[in-house]
């Protein structure tokens, strides 16, 4: 792959995360209430976690490698904050001279429009469906990517977007799935300390600042900062055991799963950046059978 290829397989994160920061008030639909999410995400990756991709970046490019046939792979995003996993997949199959064709199903415009932007930037097959992940009905995807998912849907809703994931899937396709596991009785996430938000607000302006954001700029960043740092999903943490029932009542079943020891996270929305967390499962399902 040469340098030009190289250069525009990588996110243009500075824009599309300005995007996303000036247009999220007009894409986000009110009654999703996600604007303060898709609002400061990106920003906040960008300028916090130096554009970091999300956590599992080995474990999907090697599964996603595996199930590439003639040099191409269908792959189905199932929900995304951002353009974070479509970099990661492009990252981990164009040096290998392999190029998918992503599908990505999510509610919010603001996130399907900066992958349609990224997607003509970086030159990669992409269609989108803005609806509920349920209710989903495509051709057969060779994978299909879930990241920290679940966790938006509540308890009742899970199943139907599980067997979304069923019955779009290759009979000899896998999804491939990365997301912290609650282990007894699901958590809620505390509210951040005060004087700790505090603190973190005013390196964030600092930050931005420093990225050359003149002041007014810098500050209202720092304002979508706290605000993503104070969102609350306010649904019960996914479950080992909540899953594999999940995974059968759908007819698929676990056929590996690596427990990721580390702990530390990258995620925009952890106000903490030395963050521990519980361990990460990456997890690769098949239909049962």
């Amino acid at each position: 792959m040469d340098d030009n290829a190289l250069i525009r397989m990588q996110e243009p994160l500075a824009e599309l995360a300005s995007f996303a920061f000036d247009w999220a008030h007009c894409l986000c639909d009110p009654k999703s209430g996600c604007q303060i999410y898709h609002r400061g995400w990106s920003i906040v990756r960008h300028i916090e976690a130096k554009g970091a991709l999300p956590a599992g970046a080995a474990f999907f490019g090697n599964a996603l490698r595996g199930l590439a046939r003639d040099g191409r792979v269908r792959v189905l995003l199932s929900g995304s904050a951002d353009t974070g996993l479509a970099s990661m997949v492009l990252q981990g199959l164009r040096p290998h001279g392999i190029e998918p064709e992503l599908v990505m199903v999510d509610r919010c415009l603001t996130t399907l429009e900066q992958n349609r932007l990224y997607a003509r930037h970086a030159g990669f097959d992409l269609q989108t469906y803005q609806m509920d992940a349920a209710e989903l009905q495509i051709a057969p995807v060779d994978a299909i990517i879930v990241h920290s998912f679940l966790g938006f849907f509540p308890p009742e809703a899970r199943q139907g977007v599980v067997n979304m994931w069923a019955r779009n899937l290759a009979p000899n396709g896998r999804v491939l799935i990365s997301n912290r596991l609650s282990v007894g009785q699901p958590l809620a996430r505390p509210a951040p300390d005060p004087l700790a938000l505090a603190r973190r607000k005013a390196e964030i302006f600092a930050n931005a600042q420093a990225q050359g954001y003149p002041a007014p700029r810098a500050a209202a960043i720092a304002e979508a900062a706290e605000a993503l740092w104070q969102v609350r999903i306010g649904n019960p943490q996914l479950g080992e055991a909540e899953l594999i029932d999940l995974l059968t009542k759908a007819g698929l079943a676990i056929v590996q799963m690596e427990k990721d020891p580390s702990g530390k996270t990258v995620s925009p929305i952890i106000m903490q950046t030395d963050a521990k967390r519980r361990d990460r499962a990456e997890i690769i399902v098949a239909h049962a059978g």
